[in-house]
């Protein structure tokens, strides 16, 4: 909601405080969610070394738990940075990989994190 309204180090706050969370509770997808939020934020901001940093970390986590719809939308994420920094070889690659894994997402091969790696609140 504060993203719509422009209110973007409002949103940055409460995504940071989700964040904080997530790590408390053990919630490894809610933590890579969250990154990747933060990582939207500072691209909507137009500070493209955090975002791309809030990205990559996303990215990391999501591949270790073997979240492949979340690492597809990382490196589509990734590659709006890029081609927001005029990196367009950057871009072209990112979006080639993100175009591999929404094709191993939509059939079936590690579309779902792996079992024990996602901590859920009770």
């Amino acid at each position: 909601v504060y993203q719509v309204k422009g209110e973007l180090d409002e949103a940055a706050r409460y995504h940071r405080e989700a964040l904080a969370l997530h790590r408390e509770i053990g919630n490894r997808q809610g933590e890579a969610n969250q990154l990747g939020n933060l990582g939207i934020v500072y691209r909507v901001k137009g500070e493209l070394d955090e975002a791309a940093r809030y990205h990559r970390e996303a990215l990391a986590l999501h591949r270790e738990i073997g979240d492949r719809q979340g690492e597809a939308a990382d490196l589509a994420n990734l590659a709006d940075v890029s081609e927001l920094k005029g990196d367009q070889d950057a871009a072209a690659e990112y979006r080639r990989q993100a175009r591999k894994q929404s094709s191993r997402h939509r059939r079936g091969a590690g579309s779902r994190p792996k079992k024990g790696k996602v901590t859920r609140p009770e």
